[in-house]
Formats: structure tokens, C-alpha cells, sequence
């Protein structure tokens, strides 16, 4: 890995965090280092699917607390 990608990385424990779960960024990022930018981008596409589907359980909690309520009635 270049000296730019260890920077950009250490700068950003999300993404360090992010490339311990989905391991195979180690070996793109260090045959090929200008793939960081797709790194960023797929992180990005993951952290907004993650609160997309923060959104729509909270919504799935909502409807079912509601349901019961109208059930003990």
C-alpha cells in the first residue's frame, strides 16, 4: 500500500473499520492503489444502505407497537 492510501485511511477510522469486515480491500488497495476512491464510493454506498435500513426497521418497530396497541383495545 502507497504512503497516500495509509494516510487517507488513517485519517478515517470508518474506513479502516469498514475494510476489517470486508477484507479483500486489503489486497485491491495494495496491488493497486487508486482503487481508495473505490473504496470510499462502496463505503459510502453501504452507509447509506445501513440507514435506509435503520429507517425501515424503525418503521417495521413503529407498525408493530401499533398493532398491538389496537389489538388490546
Amino acid at each position: 500500500m502507497d504512503i497516500r492510501t495509509q494516510y487517507i485511511l488513517k485519517n478515517n477510522p470508518q474506513y479502516i473499520e469498514y475494510i476489517r469486515y470486508n477484507s479483500y480491500w486489503y489486497k485491491n488497495l495494495t496491488r493497486d492503489p487508486n482503487s481508495i476512491e473505490l473504496l470510499i464510493k462502496e463505503y459510502k454506498e453501504y452507509k447509506r444502505k445501513e440507514r435506509i435500513n435503520k429507517i425501515t426497521n424503525t418503521l417495521e418497530q413503529i407498525e408493530l407497537l401499533e398493532n398491538i396497541i389496537s389489538i388490546r383495545k
